[in-house]
């Protein structure tokens, strides 16, 4: 099978040094270890860096799969005019070079971006080609959640064209995948029409240990180093960004509640950067119970999931975050740790029916340090309980199995059809 792959913003397989790869990452090293010829269609501009790899579009090799980097503009902001601009010129780019490769066998585009994505779609069915979208996040749902709260319903007015563009690509697909049934569901109500065999549910995914045991010794020390995982300690972990996204303010009153209370065992680990860093330092400062590291490597990480007793997800309740799970609570539930989070929707629903966490109220931060308290620390049980509903559900390798047989199947189904 020869399969394209759209999808800007994650890490690349020839970039696997730099960080672990995410989903569509090891979807390409399990589908070329099938035999399968895979083309990755992507964009010069490194999202997380926010730099150009090479500063013009390119087509190389590398580790069995042909890259096609599209060259746009770049930009600095997550939500403004140049990211809009360079989502364009990437789709521009697409249609421009798409017809000057060997036709696939079948195209998976990852939505976002929407611009992209129905220029993918268009394309492949004009050149007979099958297709999948493969829905992320529900964009633009996510970009009016990002805009001020003050703009209350004018914000989905301005974001009215880009769900048209989600739309068509919805309906232009031969099928659609969803990270969860929510979003799932949402692609067919955009498709206006009902599942059919070539719409799946297909979570995230995360592969487990993925560092050495010495890499993992040495950051285990680091983090002593720090004061974070000293005998009698109780860790908290959050990995992420110091985003809007998350609620920040209400971990770091909490930590202060537990410390006034005489708490003097508690460390609130929050690692990452982002726009709103300064911010939560600012809340934080004179607080030893929060930690703040920065950018943490996935040594660091590993070895911080590998104390922690539980694991925070802050999301904000929005339309993008209620129906879905995220990757960072998946990878707290593989070092089988429960998971604390504010989200109320289908995470809180999987939490509370299996007994993987607990739920607090977003902003109530007497919720929080109550849940923060060592007497509400989990036991062994829930412990394995986390354990095993991840390999039951978002361990990599069954997963991108069955990601990939979904692939086959369809494309198959093309084939025999006539596309």
């Amino acid at each position: 099978m020869k399969l394209w792959l759209v999808k800007v913003g994650e890490p690349l397989p020839c970039e696997a040094g730099r960080t672990r790869l995410l989903r569509l990452g090891m979807l390409a090293e399990v589908a070329v270890a099938a035999g399968h010829e895979v083309t990755w269609w992507s964009s010069d501009f490194d999202h997380r860096t926010k730099s150009f790899r090479h500063g013009r579009t390119m087509r190389f090799a590398a580790g069995g799969i042909d890259y096609l980097l599209l060259h746009g503009c770049g930009y600095r902001r997550h939500v403004g005019w140049r990211r809009w601009s360079e989502h364009h010129r990437l789709a521009a780019g697409f249609t421009r070079l798409a017809s000057s490769l060997p036709r696939p066998d079948l195209m998976l585009v990852a939505l976002p971006i929407p611009e992209l994505a129905e220029a993918a779609i268009r394309w492949a069915r004009s050149a007979g080609v099958p297709s999948l979208v493969d829905i992320r996040d529900l964009w633009p749902d996510a970009l009016a959640d990002l805009l001020p709260s003050w703009m209350g319903a004018v914000a989905d007015h301005l974001v009215a064209p880009l769900d048209r563009i989600s739309a068509r690509a919805c309906a232009g697909a031969t099928g659609l995948i969803g990270i969860t049934p929510p979003f799932l569901a949402w692609g067919l109500r955009h498709a206006r029409r009902c599942r059919t065999a070539n719409d799946a549910v297909i979570p995230h995914a995360y592969p487990g240990q993925s560092v050495t045991e010495g890499d993992r010794s040495a950051a285990l020390a680091r983090w002593r180093a720090q004061g974070v995982g000293l005998p009698g300690q109780r860790v908290v972990a959050f990995l992420g960004s110091f985003i809007r996204s998350f609620d920040l303010e209400t971990v770091v009153a909490a930590a202060r509640l537990r410390e006034a209370e005489g708490d003097r065992d508690l460390r609130v680990v929050l690692c990452g950067d982002g726009d709103r860093y300064g911010r939560i330092a600012a809340l934080a400062a004179g607080c030893p119970a929060v930690v703040l590291p920065g950018w943490v490597d996935r040594a660091g990480m590993e070895a911080l999931l590998s104390i922690a007793a539980v694991g925070l997800a802050p999301y904000r309740t929005n339309r993008n975050f209620r129906g879905t799970i995220s990757n960072k609570p998946i990878e707290y539930l593989a070092a089988g740790l429960p998971i604390a989070t504010c989200l109320d929707g289908y995470l809180r629903r999987i939490l509370d029916e299996h007994h993987l966490g607990w739920y607090y109220p977003e902003g109530d931060a007497v919720a929080l340090a109550r849940l923060l308290a060592g007497s509400a620390m989990p036991g062994p049980d829930q412990v394995g309980r986390c354990r095993r509903f991840f390999e039951g559900r978002f361990a990599a390798d069954q997963v991108m199995g069955r990601f990939l047989r979904h692939l086959e199947a369809v494309a198959t189904a093309g084939r025999q059809e006539g596309w």
